[in-house]
């Protein structure tokens, strides 16, 4: 097996190129189950949204019809969030970026990961921003190119 950091679209390459064996923060859709098998989930991750703590009005995926949305260009809550046209996507450089405009007002939620947008928040000493407790999405591990790589 063949280690490598990279990111973005060269990561997804290299394996689909035959130049790295496996991907990993990589979660399933509808498209990439056609160039990509996926393991069962050796860790999961749970994909969130973060708003601002005085906004009483948002607690599922429908509240956030007609609202901003922060998202990366490349993350998987894009990937997610994208099918619902009522969603108002806005991108962010990152986390840190899009919880900066949470706080100035002008998006209405930011969407990634639980433990990178708490960490985010906690490193950066960034206040009154609140976890919509429930996930929109849960993510598995690992992707390998088709033929499988892990048994299943």
């Amino acid at each position: 097996m063949k280690f490598g950091l990279w990111t973005g679209v060269r990561r997804k390459k290299q394996v689909l190129d035959g130049k790295a064996d496996a991907l990993t923060f990589f979660g399933p859709t509808k498209e990439r189950k056609k160039s990509y098998d996926f393991s069962e989930p050796t860790l999961e991750f749970e994909f969130v949204f973060f708003a601002r703590s005085d906004d009483i009005t948002i607690k599922t995926t429908k509240d956030l019809e007609g609202k901003i949305v922060g998202v990366t260009k490349a993350g998987y809550p894009k990937q997610i969030l994208s099918n619902n046209k009522k969603i108002k996507l806005q991108f962010i450089k990152n986390n840190l970026d899009g919880f900066k405009l949470l706080a100035a007002g002008k998006i209405d939620a930011v969407a990634t990961d639980r433990w990178v947008g708490s960490y985010t928040i906690q490193n950066h000493d960034i206040d009154d921003i609140k976890i919509i407790e429930k996930p929109f999405a849960k993510n598995a591990l690992m992707a390998t190119q088709n033929p499988p790589l892990v048994a299943t």
